[in-house]
C-alpha cells in the first residue's frame, strides 16, 4: 500500500485510507489488515475492493501500528509499505471539551 493513513482517528474508531498497489494482471479481490497494540496483533479482512475501512474496537488513549496487505485473485498478498502509527483519542464523556484519562494508583 501507499499512502496509508488515518483519516479520521476517535476513541475507539479509526478510517484508514491508502493508495491501492498495481495489482499486475490479477484484480484486487480483498484487503487483509494487521493492527496491534504493542501487546498483540490483530487481523481482520475487508471483504471489498475499497481503499477504505474503518477499525473499531479500539481502546481510547492507546497507540496502534497497522500494516495492509492486497490479496488478488491469484492469491497470496502484495506487500505493503510503511505501517502507521496512530494514537486513539482518550475516553470523551459527551460533554463538549471533556475527556477522560484512566489513571492508576497504589492502593
Amino acid at each position: 500500500m501507499r499512502d496509508l493513513r488515518a483519516k479520521v482517528i476517535q476513541d475507539q474508531t479509526a478510517t484508514l485510507i491508502w493508495t491501492a498497489p498495481d495489482p499486475g494482471n490479477a484484480s484486487i479481490t480483498s484487503y487483509t489488515i494487521y493492527y496491534s497494540n504493542g501487546e498483540k496483533e490483530l487481523k481482520v479482512t475487508s471483504k471489498t475492493r475499497t481503499n477504505t475501512f474503518e477499525l473499531s474496537n479500539l481502546t481510547p488513549d492507546t497507540n496502534y501500528t497497522v500494516k495492509i496487505v492486497a490479496v488478488s485473485a491469484l492469491g497470496g498478498g502484495l506487500p505493503y509499505g510503511e505501517p502507521l502509527r496512530f494514537k486513539t483519542k482518550g475516553f470523551h464523556s459527551g460533554k463538549e471539551g471533556l475527556f477522560f484519562h484512566t489513571f492508576y494508583t497504589k492502593p
